[in-house]
């Protein structure tokens, strides 16, 4: 179960990532 959380969380934060990269990159 900790690989699937530890793959869980890794794939949020690199959604969240990308998400505020294209808001940075764009601007409001």
């Amino acid at each position: 179960m900790q690989q699937v959380w530890i793959g869980f969380i890794l794939l949020v934060l690199s959604w969240s990532l990308s998400i505020d990269g294209k808001a940075i990159r764009k601007g409001p």
